[in-house]
């Protein structure tokens, strides 16, 4: 072999010693993890223990707690209203809804507040019928 040639077959061995080169940046989808088709959700009447409130919604049908209360409902675009009523305060009612979230596989996920609150107003006279009209939400 001439001297030329020992170089060059030289640094073909270097070369051939090389790792391969990487491909393009390649990334793996990152997977989320699907929630479940429930969820717990919370409703309370502060400083009102004890108040029945009736949940209604077509997910939901019709569900009656005392509160506080912890209850599994089905994730939803539906609204569910919550209707509380106690001796000596005023009916009270509030609209719960559930915020979209869409994931990176394009399904999207509902979820309502973790926590909601009834606020239950005394009645003027303990006497009153708790679902007096004119006087309650209009829920």
């Amino acid at each position: 072999m001439r001297l030329p040639d020992l170089h060059a077959f030289a640094m073909f061995l270097a070369i051939a010693a090389l790792p391969p080169p990487l491909g393009g940046c390649e990334t793996v989808p990152h997977q989320q993890a699907r929630p479940s088709d429930t969820q717990s959700i919370g409703i309370d009447t502060p400083g009102v223990p004890g108040a029945q409130c009736v949940l209604t919604s077509a997910t939901v049908g019709r569900l009656s707690v005392t509160t506080p209360a912890r209850l599994e409902v089905d994730r939803s675009p539906e609204i569910i209203v919550a209707r509380c009523v106690k001796r000596c305060y005023l009916d009270a009612s509030v609209m719960i809804a559930s915020e979209g979230q869409r994931l990176s596989s394009g399904a999207v996920i509902y979820n309502y507040p973790k926590e909601t609150q009834v606020t239950l107003t005394p009645a003027a006279s303990c006497d009153a019928p708790a679902g007096q009209k004119g006087r309650a939400s209009p829920l």
